[in-house]
């Protein structure tokens, strides 16, 4: 399936969706997470594994990895939107049993929970 992830109608009774290394490129990311949780099946599962700026990375350790990426994307953007962020409270908000664990040094995480086993109201 190929969609723009904000307007994607998530098909109904949907047992899981994985979002690898895309979702933080969505600005309206936050609406994504909501819209699939409402198509998870009770027990299904949400999963993303994607990129973020290091809480207490070195300056120069950080300026450099900026450098390195900037001519491929619009990084300053990206970091000033903070997706990860968003994506971490919205999974939060609509998920039950939510865990977020930091890999790469805190540069990628895995964030992961479910629907509970009855529909929400």
């Amino acid at each position: 399936m190929q969609a723009d992830a904000a307007e994607f109608e998530f098909p109904a009774e949907v047992d899981a969706i994985l979002s690898t290394y895309a979702l933080t490129q969505v600005p309206e990311c936050g609406e994504v997470i909501a819209h699939g949780a409402a198509a998870l099946s009770g027990g299904g599962r949400w999963a993303v594994l994607d990129l973020k700026v290091p809480d207490k990375a070195p300056r120069r350790l950080a300026q450099l990895g900026v450098a390195v990426v900037r001519p491929f994307a619009s990084i300053d953007e990206w970091m000033a939107r903070r997706p990860w962020e968003v994506i971490r409270a919205a999974m939060q908000e609509e998920l039950a049993d939510f865990s977020w664990t930091e890999l790469f040094f805190g540069t990628a995480f895995l964030a992961a929970g479910s629907r509970g086993a009855t529909p929400r109201q």
